[in-house]
């Protein structure tokens, strides 16, 4: 469950770039990538974050690919940053 919630999150997090870009160009974007962009993929993202951390911290085995986990959590400091913080 775990993998499919992440690869949801990755999906939300390409939505979410999407929609940064699409804020500095003149273009209409879709009211689903937005909906995906801005709410899906900034809290989901956060809960699979929270998710993993709470198995890395039990020393529980994590059943993501690095490279997923890795891009996952670059794009939640990004979030943070551009959501909260800006």
């Amino acid at each position: 469950m775990l993998k499919k919630a992440s690869q949801v999150a990755l999906i939300g997090n390409v939505a979410f770039a999407a929609c940064v870009v699409l804020r500095y160009v003149p273009f209409t974007a879709s009211s689903l990538l937005i909906i995906l962009g801005w709410i899906v993929g900034v809290w989901v993202n956060l809960a699979v974050n929270a998710y993993v951390l709470f198995l890395i911290v039990r020393r529980r085995p994590v059943v993501v690919p690095r490279w997923l986990l890795f891009s996952n959590a670059a794009f939640a400091l990004i979030q943070i940053f551009y959501c909260f913080l800006i």
